[in-house]
Parts: C-alpha cells; sequence; structure tokens
C-alpha cells in the first residue's frame, strides 16, 4: 500500500537527514491513519531541528484539538495567528475550550 511504503521511505530519509518535509509528511501519515501520539512524537523531533516552521506547529497543533486539548493546540498557533488557515484553527479551539467550561 502507497501510505505503507511513504512510511517506509520517510523514516529511511530522516535517519540520513532531518529534513522538514520528511517529518511533516510522517506526522501526517500518522495523523490520517489514527495513530496521534506517533504522530505528535515525530512532529517534535521535527520541531526541535525546524523551531519556526508553521507547517510542523500546524499539523501538532491539529494532533492536539483532535485529542480536545484546545488550549494545548493554541501553543503552536499564537506565532503564527495572522495567518488565515490559522485563525480558523484558533477560532475553533476557542470554541472547544467554551464548550467545554459550559459543560
Amino acid at each position: 500500500d502507497k501510505t505503507a511504503i511513504a512510511e517506509t521511505l520517510l523514516h529511511k530519509a530522516l535517519t540520513l537527514y532531518a529534513d522538514h518535509r520528511g517529518y511533516l509528511g510522517l506526522g501526517m501519515i500518522y495523523q490520517q491513519t489514527g495513530r496521534q501520539q506517533e504522530s505528535i512524537q515525530i512532529l517534535n523531533r521535527g520541531l526541535d531541528h525546524f523551531t519556526d516552521s508553521m507547517d510542523l506547529k500546524i499539523c501538532q497543533g491539529v494532533n492536539y484539538m483532535n485529542q480536545g486539548r484546545f488550549q494545548k493546540a493554541l501553543q503552536f498557533f499564537k506565532d503564527h495567528k495572522d495567518q488565515a488557515q490559522v485563525r480558523a484553527y484558533i477560532e475553533q479551539c476557542r470554541t472547544g475550550i467554551n464548550t467545554r467550561m459550559r459543560d
């Protein structure tokens, strides 16, 4: 299957060279296959190398949103709040936080 092949190749590539797209690709594969913890771990490794990466931060924030951890997700969005895509995620987090406060 294509996803398994991509995962294997990305792992192999990251053993040779720390590449922003490799971390992002693996993070997204894990995210799409419901492996949030693995996604969080690989994206954290990527963020260790590429601390300012908007793409890695957005993907990580989405992981936390998927877990209902909206306050944690906001931490990954704050540096890029001027971006339209990020503003939408911030609004979703605020809605999630407000909903939890009412429950």
